[in-house]
């Protein structure tokens, strides 16, 4: 009876040990110059929902890459991608957007993670976060708080909480 004990407590260690756990702060990976952006939306966020962090899990990657021109001529420029997979979700950053710090890098993080993370469509108004086109600095700015909780009213109409 003393031998079964000690043969199910060592499987039940060796069970418990097998995996390791994954840790909040190992996943995503985060390009370091996107860091910032990513731990203010934590923040916002957490202020607003109760799923951020089991919902930032989603995503695997959040890097900085050098992304193709649009077609010849055109004046349109992609910052930033959100790519679902089956079993993952990364964001793309256009290497072109790293001068924009502040606000603006600001809002182009927030917006793809609302994509990846909340499965935010675009927003069919101009001059929102969740807009196709990114609203001008003067608006992200001023506006900041009134964008803010509509990106997160939009996400609170989808998924509830």
């Amino acid at each position: 009876m003393k031998t079964l004990f000690i043969i199910l407590l060592g499987l039940f260690v060796a069970c418990g040990q097998s995996e390791p756990q994954l840790r909040l702060r190992d996943y995503p990976q985060v390009d370091t110059e996107l860091q910032p952006y990513v731990s203010m939306f934590m923040r916002d966020c957490s202020a607003r929902r109760s799923d951020c962090d089991v919902r930032l899990r989603l995503v695997r990657t959040i890097k900085v890459v050098t992304m193709p021109k649009e077609a010849k001529g055109s004046s349109i420029v992609t910052l930033g991608t959100c790519y679902i997979g089956t079993f993952s979700r990364v964001i793309h950053i256009n290497r072109e957007a790293l001068p924009y710090e502040g606000r603006y890098m600001q809002a182009l993080i927030y917006h793809e993670l609302a994509h990846c993370m909340y499965d935010l469509e675009h927003e069919t108004k101009s001059g929102m976060l969740m807009s196709e086109l990114m609203p001008p600095l003067v608006t992200l700015v001023r506006d900041w708080q009134v964008l803010l909780d509509d990106m997160f009213a939009a996400i609170q109409e989808r998924h509830g909480e």
